[in-house]
């Protein structure tokens, strides 16, 4: 009798051992979830996300919203939500970007695409100026528009015409140095970025120059845009959906080994 209680207490130890580990391991599997799944859900929206380009001009405009720095809430809720329409797509070859342009500087904006900042300023009638959050940590959103180059080609399909542009200059610029945004006409396009993820006084600013060319807008706009998906299909493959599974089959293995020593 007492060998048998000594070894049902034996038992009964390694079991609250074993559901400690098991505790630990999915503590432990959350904890390096939390700084990944605020990258992994925009990637996924983007992903997924079915935006619609209308070919006019929405007769509502959100009005601006104070522009702070990506969090998990936001974008938990943007996810929630049904996308708006855009009014055109912005596609940048050299940095893999291919976003579309909404109206209206706002939270759920910034998370879907980037915003045109002066909506009266279509590319046929000033400076087109659109800004981008930076997600940094895996180059989501606008975070490489830093690394072009005098001569990078940047594409825009606005409602229902197509513009090619080539990079004058990437600059730093401060926030406060808002002179820089000024419009200096139709020939120009204008693209922002926080220089970092965090809050910083500072910014990426891109100024490129409208090309004129006789070659089909559309079709190079299409081919351009068809390449960067696959570019960032291979990375939403890669760089989120392989590392989850990876870590959730080590997860499971471990803790099968566990409960079968």
């Amino acid at each position: 009798m007492a060998n048998w209680r000594k070894r049902r207490g034996r038992s009964n130890s390694q079991r609250k051992l074993k559901i400690l580990i098991s505790i630990l391991v999915l503590l432990a599997v959350s904890l390096m979830a939390v700084p990944f799944s605020k990258y992994f859900l925009i990637a996924t929206h983007s992903q997924l996300a079915c935006t619609t380009i209308r070919y006019q001009v929405p007769k509502n405009i959100p009005p601006p919203e104070d522009v702070k720095p990506l969090n998990i809430q936001d974008v938990i809720g943007v996810t929630q939500k049904t996308s708006d329409d855009a009014i055109g797509q912005v596609v940048i070859p050299k940095v893999e970007i291919s976003q579309p342009i909404f109206l209206g500087l706002t939270t759920d904006h910034l998370i879907d695409g980037v915003v045109s900042l002066f909506p009266q300023r279509e590319p046929d009638l000033g400076s087109l100026t659109l800004i981008g959050h930076r997600a940094g940590l895996y180059q989501l959103l606008f975070a490489r528009i830093e690394e072009l180059k005098k001569g990078d080609s940047i594409y825009i399909q606005y409602l229902n015409d197509y513009y090619q542009y080539e990079v004058e200059k990437t600059s730093v610029i401060k926030e406060t140095e808002v002179d820089q945004l000024a419009d200096k006409g139709a020939e120009f396009l204008f693209l922002v970025t926080c220089r970092q993820e965090e809050k910083t006084p500072y910014r990426i600013f891109v100024e490129a120059k409208k090309v004129h060319e006789e070659k089909a807008l559309i079709e190079s706009f299409k081919q351009e845009a068809e390449i960067v998906k696959q570019a960032k299909d291979k990375q939403y493959l890669v760089e989120f959906i392989l590392p989850l599974l990876l870590i959730i089959l080590v997860a499971i293995l471990f803790l099968i080994f566990v409960w079968r020593t």
